[in-house]
Parts: C-alpha cells; sequence; structure tokens
C-alpha cells in the first residue's frame, strides 16, 4: 500500500510539473516543491484514495493549512500524534482535494485552490498583466526587446530612449495590451490612491464648500493616475481614527483635508508617520507641511473696518468655534481693526456659533437682546450670516439698514437672499485645484516649505452692509455718506 500511495505521488508530481512548468529535478525534489507550494505536509501521513472523485474540501481549510481531520473528514487520529504508527490508518477519506484539483484542471474549470506564493510570484512576474490576451512576456519577445526595457518604457523611465518608447507604446495599442493596476501597485507596494477628508464640524457632502473643492481636486487628479476617495468622520473627536485607519491598513497613500485647528492631532500624526498631505489651512501646530489657505485673518480685518468706515461703532462678531484656526484669525483681524480706530474692544459682542443658519440666528437674537446692541455685524462664515440676517428680522429690524451683515466666504445662496449678502471671496474650486497640484508636487519630492500658500480675499459689496443711521431731533434716520468702494469688488 505505501507503494501504491508513492507511485500515485509520482504521477501527480509529474502533472504538476507539466501543469505548472516545474523546473526539472528528481522526483523527490518535485514532490517537496508541491507540497511547499500547497502548504499539505499532512500528505505526508495521508493515503490518496484511489478514484479521482469531485471533492468538496473548503478552500479555506486549503489557504490556510488547516487540520488534517477538516480536510480529509472523520475524527480518526485528531488526537494523535504524526509520529503514532497508527496514526492515519482508519482515515479512509473518500473525497481528495487534489483529486478535485486534478478533476476541475482537467474540465477546464477554474482552480479553486490559488498558494500564496505562487499568486504573488505570478503578479510579480506580470503574468496577470494582460487585457487582450497577450501578457509582458509576450509583448516582449513580439518586440525581440527584455522584459526589463518593456517595463521601463510603459513606466516612461528616463533610461529607454524616445524611440524605443514609442515603439512598445504603440505594439502595445496595437496588441490591446495594458499594464494590470493591482499588479502594478502591488510591484511598487502602493495603493495610487489619494483621500479627500470631508472635516467636521462640516460633515455633508451637499454644501458647496466641500463640492467645489472637490471638483477642483479631480480636475488637477484627471491623468495623475491616482483615483480619489472621499471619507469623512462624525465628529471631531473620532476623526482622527479614520485617519489611522486609512493610513494604517494602507488604503491610501496622501491625504487632502480642510478646516485645520490651532491644535491639530492630524497634522501631527501625519508628520510623525511621514505620510504626504496638504491642508486648507495654517495650524499652530506645525508650519513644516503644504498648505493653501484663505487668508481670514483679512475678513475679520476688512470687515470690520469697512463698518466703521461706514460710521458704526458698535461692531459684532459672530465667529466660528474658536478651535478652528480660521476662526482663530477672524478674531485676531477683527481685534486689530478696533484698535487701529481706538474702539474699545467688548467682549459681550464677540459670540462663537455653529456652522449654520440657526447657529447665526441665535447668536444675532443674543446680541440684539443686549442693553446697547449692535449696529452692525461680521460673521465668520456665509451660512452663520444668512442666520443671522433672520434672527434681525425676527427681532423687528431690518437687515442692511438697521443692522448692517457681512458675511465670510461667498456662499452661491448669498446673492439671491434680500438683501444680498455682502462677504468675502473664496475661491474654493481653485483652491481644491491647487491643493491636489502641491500633493503632487510632495509626491515627486518637492520640500513643503516650497508648497505654502495663502490667499487674500477680496472684499464682495452687496446691499446688507448699510451705513450707520442716527435719528435727528425728528425721530428720522439720517443716513450717512458711504466711502469710497474702489478696493471692493461689485456684485
Amino acid at each position: 500500500m505505501r507503494a501504491a500511495a508513492v507511485t500515485r505521488f509520482v504521477d501527480i508530481a509529474t502533472f504538476f510539473r507539466k501543469r505548472f512548468r516545474l523546473k526539472d529535478s528528481s522526483r523527490p525534489g518535485e514532490i517537496q516543491e508541491i507540497r511547499n507550494r500547497f502548504r499539505c505536509r499532512f500528505l505526508r501521513h495521508a493515503r490518496l484514495p484511489s478514484p479521482l472523485q469531485p471533492c468538496s474540501t473548503s478552500t479555506s481549510a486549503l489557504m490556510h493549512g488547516r487540520s488534517r481531520d477538516m480536510l480529509f473528514g472523520g475524527t480518526a487520529g485528531k488526537h494523535r500524534r504524526p509520529s503514532d504508527p497508527t496514526y492515519g490508518r482508519n482515515a479512509q477519506p473518500s473525497k481528495s482535494f487534489l483529486s478535485d484539483h486534478l478533476a476541475h484542471a482537467f474540465k477546464g474549470a477554474p482552480r479553486r485552490v490559488e498558494c500564496r506564493k505562487s499568486f504573488s510570484a505570478r503578479y510579480r512576474k506580470g503574468i496577470l498583466g494582460r487585457t487582450g490576451g497577450m501578457n509582458i512576456q509576450e509583448l516582449a519577445a513580439t518586440l525581440k526587446l527584455s522584459v526589463s526595457t518593456v517595463s521601463k518604457a510603459l513606466n516612461n523611465r528616463e533610461d529607454v530612449s524616445p524611440e524605443t518608447r514609442k515603439r512598445v507604446l504603440e505594439a502595445a495599442e496595437r496588441h490591446g495590451f495594458s499594464p494590470d493596476p493591482a499588479a502594478r501597485r502591488l510591484r511598487r507596494q502602493s495603493a495610487d490612491t489619494i483621500a479627500f477628508v470631508v472635516s467636521p464640524p462640516q460633515t455633508s457632502f451637499a454644501h458647496p464648500f466641500f463640492l467645489d473643492m472637490l471638483m477642483g481636486v479631480n480636475d488637477a487628479m484627471d491623468n495623475s493616475g491616482f483615483q480619489v476617495i472621499v471619507a469623512s468622520a462624525r465628529s471631531v473627536e473620532t476623526e482622527i481614527d479614520v485617519f489611522k485607519r486609512l493610513i494604517e491598513r494602507q488604503r491610501v497613500d496622501a491625504l487632502l483635508f480642510g478646516r485645520t485647528r490651532r491644535q491639530d492631532e492630524r497634522i501631527a500624526y501625519l508628520l510623525e508617520r511621514d505620510i504626504p498631505f496638504v491642508a486648507f489651512g495654517r495650524s499652530e501646530t506645525s508650519d513644516a507641511y503644504p498648505y493653501v489657505d484663505i487668508d481670514h485673518h483679512v475678513v475679520g480685518r476688512a470687515g470690520c473696518a469697512r463698518f466703521i468706515a461706514l460710521g458704526h461703532r458698535r461692531i459684532a462678531l459672530v465667529h466660528a468655534p474658536e478651535y478652528l484656526m480660521f476662526s482663530h484669525l477672524e478674531h485676531q483681524g477683527y481685534a486689530e481693526a478696533l484698535r487701529a480706530a481706538k474702539i474699545r474692544f467688548d467682549k459681550s459682542l464677540c459670540v462663537e456659533a455653529a456652522i449654520s443658519e440657526e447657529g447665526g440666528a441665535d447668536a444675532a437674537r443674543r446680541l440684539l437682546a443686549l442693553p446697547d446692541p449692535p449696529t452692525a455685524i461680521v460673521c465668520g462664515h456665509d451660512l452663520i450670516a444668512l442666520g443671522v440676517l433672520r434672527g434681525i428680522a425676527e427681532t423687528g429690524r431690518v437687515p442692511g439698514r438697521d443692522v448692517g451683515v457681512i458675511g465670510g466666504d461667498n456662499h452661491p445662496i448669498g446673492r439671491y437672499v434680500q438683501p444680498a449678502l455682502t462677504t468675502f471671496s473664496a475661491e474654493t474650486h481653485r483652491a481644491g485645484k491647487r491643493m491636489a497640484e502641491m500633493l503632487l508636487a510632495r509626491l515627486a519630492g518637492t520640500p513643503p516649505q516650497e508648497l505654502q500658500e495663502v490667499w487674500a480675499p477680496e472684499l464682495i459689496i452687496r446691499a446688507s452692509d448699510g451705513p450707520h443711521r442716527v435719528p435727528d431731533a425728528s425721530g428720522a434716520d439720517n443716513k450717512a455718506v458711504s466711502p469710497k468702494r474702489s478696493r471692493a469688488v461689485q456684485a
């Protein structure tokens, strides 16, 4: 029986040698190679059945080399060691994973067992890099070039002459060949993927800020070879976990994100792990990273200065949460404009609000309920400003006439409300495109200090920033004279 089992091993080894083009060597060596490739060392202790019958053996059991009993059925010999002379005697398998493999192979059906070693080897050799029935070896043989030369030409390497590159590309197009993306990613240890992370406190994909920026990113990435995925977090506290999952599971090569914070653990984490990224905004955490920023210090300073020039002295600031860097910069600019005009800073006129219409409306109600309410309000965000307009109207006042309002980032709906919202420009589409271009440059090795840009926004004057009105002796309002608008954008 032992001789019969060995004979069958030799027959199977001959088949596998032909089927998988194993190297020519002695038969014991071939048998060992088969065992290694399919992780089936338990065959030394089990006999093969005589008939070639189909098998329903679990693929996962074969892949992970589980116990002999799971593969051959039954519990015989379960508690005995392989060195035991009685080991395997009572195990009479009615099915065999090898016979199943042979039967399916002869029928031309796909193999259900794939050795991890041979699978990765096939990728490394480029066997799966085919679309029109030709792999890279066959393409190289057709051109009478080495496989490495063809590979370099397909990857636009500089050490290949233009004539050879052109010849290879033309042949690849003629034969319908293109390198398999999965094989290429495996070979380069790269995911060819960039993540665009939608950052709290705004997590809605429908917001124009993120949509415009994402469209800009997409425009820049069209011909880069990278795909862009979008990820989001439900809260500030859990966002760092999203970053860790993306990086530690090797799902992305680089990241883009916005709404930087004064103390930003995302930036600290990415710098520590040396992960390429570009942020929309600056941070106090570090300045050693690439960024594009629209300067909200200008929004706070120029917005407040605009109202001062219109005659207002009670000027409020409704800003986004203070932990956001752009909000902190607005606050600094606002205070700077008051100091320049020698107007006392009143802390009660600075109100933090959620970035939403409801947040702005609630802030307006609180400000207008003060004993000495403001006559003008600078808003750090247009969604906040739209809520402020509603809150002013709810108190019986007329927005733009009784209380002036200036927004911060040119929301598309701002021009259609009544009164039309005066605000500042925010080129988010251009910013997204520039961020993507910076990321590609960073991946190519450009130092981060050369990839830092701060853009100054422009004031867009509409109708909501009316001049201060003071009642005369008869109770009528006298309208102040509007200042010149030579440096502002009229819209």
